[in-house]
């Protein structure tokens, strides 16, 4: 590996605990990921050896409120939440006293650190094929436990904000996430990663585990301007009759990867998965979801857009997996591209590995220009042609933000969007 800039260095630095040497050494022999490897073709890794691997420095308070306040004239927010900058925890800016009765929150402590790491080692997903969570895993230094106790519901959404700030040395923000909802428990988390941090990184992991009846809503913004890697793993075990449906809305960042790893492990479970890019200049978004279907009568559904201008370029790969015994299953994946530019790029990859024979699995996948039959219409009623992209532009974009079904959020997020296509927001 090399270690230009100390990731090996680190890695080899790790004593305690014999978790974390273990995860260190796994590291050290993955590597990191070359465009070489199949799930790595299409992403950027060049780059990825050269990154300031050493923990982001801390944010001063006057550029943490600052980039707080800006937060909130977007997405005004009354309900309990949790603030993060440059990955360091945010007690006073923070509203635990809004967290609801049932609903237990914890920095990760010890043995909370030794929880994540068995709920690593045990899950039943592929992790082999990423070796930035192996990374994330050895070197984490932030992150939090929910657990939402059996029958509590959330009416608010619980927002999670991860402020990211130019600090005097560029460096890295490694968190690790558990969330549990047992039996019957609802919650809506709202994660938002926003800021300003040229040539900075961030690598993040949730581990959620939904037991039999609960229902969960997580919604992702990502907005960290200059930002050079993001890397986001979501890992999802699902009971029966467990819903999860997770929404991620890209509108900043040079290069970013999200992985999405869903479970349906008992009858009548389902999960959502959309995501929205809104690319331009040489951004580049990768988004790889891993669907496993592991018994009989449960359902997933995919939909994910990009707007793609200038020399963007976005990827979608989603694997759907079907097991023998998962006998009923109904799989919907979609993938939309919407080129804005000839330069432009962008590539769907469809996998779909079906064991059983009963099933009904289905993708589809389109790339192209704005319709000049759309465009005509709406000139021929007096719309004038930036205006009348716009529009089109913006309802394409719309059918994902419409996934977001929290009323407290659904508006906000759509103006954000909206705001977006203006020049002073991007």
């Amino acid at each position: 590996m090399p270690d230009s800039h100390g990731l090996a260095a680190r890695l080899e630095a790790v004593t305690e605990p014999a978790e974390r040497v273990t995860l260190a050494r796994e590291a050290l022999a993955l590597g990191l990921p070359q465009a070489r490897s199949e799930n790595w073709k299409y992403t950027r890794t060049q780059g990825l050896d050269a990154l300031p691997w050493s923990p982001a420095a801390g944010l001063a308070e006057s550029d943490t409120r600052t980039l707080l306040a800006e937060l909130e004239q977007r997405l005004p927010l009354d309900g309990p939440r949790l603030v993060w900058a440059n990955g360091k925890f945010q007690a006073e800016l923070s509203r635990l006293d809004g967290l609801p009765e049932g609903l237990e929150f914890s920095l990760i402590d010890r043995a909370g650190e030794q929880e994540l790491l068995r709920r690593r080692k045990n899950r039943a997903l592929p992790e082999e094929r990423h070796p930035l969570d192996t990374v994330n895993a050895a070197l984490f230094n932030t992150g939090f436990q929910l657990v939402l106790q059996a029958g509590v519901r959330c009416e608010k959404p619980l927002a999670v904000i991860h402020l990211q700030g130019t600090a005097s040395v560029a460096g890295t923000v490694q968190c690790r996430n558990l969330i549990r909802l047992d039996e019957g428990a609802e919650l809506t988390l709202l994660e938002c990663n926003v800021g300003h941090a040229p040539g900075s990184t961030a690598t993040h992991t949730s581990d959620w585990t939904l037991a039999k009846g609960a229902r969960a809503s997580h919604v992702r913004v990502q907005a960290v301007r200059g930002e050079a890697f993001r890397i986001s793993h979501q890992f999802v075990e699902l009971a029966g009759d467990a819903a999860f449906d997770g929404t991620t809305i890209s509108l900043a960042g040079e290069t970013i990867r999200n992985e999405s790893l869903v479970r349906l492990n008992g009858p009548g479970a389902s999960a959502a998965l959309a995501g929205l890019g809104l690319l331009d200049g040489k951004r580049h978004l990768d988004s790889h979801t891993w669907l496993d279907h592991a018994v009989p009568d449960c359902n997933s559904h995919q939909l994910f857009k990009h707007v793609l201008d200038q020399g963007s370029r976005a990827v979608f790969t989603g694997h759907i997996l079907v097991r023998q015994d998962a006998q009923h299953t109904d799989a919907i994946q979609n993938s939309k591209s919407l080129l804005l530019s000839d330069e432009a790029r962008a590539n769907t990859r469809p996998q779909l590995e079906i064991h059983a024979d009963d099933v009904k699995c289905t993708h589809g996948a389109t790339v192209g220009h704005l319709e000049e039959e759309g465009l005509f219409y709406l000139r021929s009623r007096g719309i004038d042609g930036d205006m009348a992209r716009r529009l089109l532009v913006r309802g394409f974009a719309q059918d994902v933000v419409d996934q977001v079904t929290h009323p407290d959020l659904q508006a906000p997020l759509g103006d954000w969007v909206q705001r977006h296509f203006e020049s002073d927001e991007r």
